[in-house]
């Protein structure tokens, strides 16, 4: 497990909370392209799961609406959002979520993940 999946695991948030998700905020840079990501565990009517969102942003770091995306980096950006979710959770129950400029998962925890954030 990655530092920040352990620190999104260790803290889990209500998603309606916004300053809460602020505080799990990175931008990251692959193949010259700049991902704003977050990176959360969500607690949802006592269940967790895992929450990437990706917006690809243009060179003022602002997000760029995802119809105006080509092929290759809706590709890289797919990419770089199952990257964050790498070795965690239950792949096989991920839920995609597009929006004007994000694109999502949301994923089941393993119960032996749930078992850490009662720790």
């Amino acid at each position: 497990m990655s530092p920040r999946q352990q620190f999104a695991l260790s803290n889990p948030i209500d998603p309606n909370d916004l300053a809460a998700v602020e505080r799990f905020a990175k931008t990251i840079t692959v193949e010259a392209r700049r991902f704003g990501t977050i990176l959360t565990v969500d607690k949802i009517e006592k269940q967790f799961f895992w929450h990437a969102c990706l917006s690809v942003l243009d060179t003022a770091f602002k997000p760029i609406p995802r119809t105006n995306l080509d092929g290759t980096e809706l590709m890289l950006a797919h990419g770089v959002l199952r990257m964050l979710l790498i070795d965690v959770g239950i792949p096989s129950v991920d839920k995609i979520i597009f929006d004007e400029k994000t694109i999502q998962i949301r994923r089941s925890i393993t119960p032996q993940e749930e078992r850490m954030t009662e720790s």
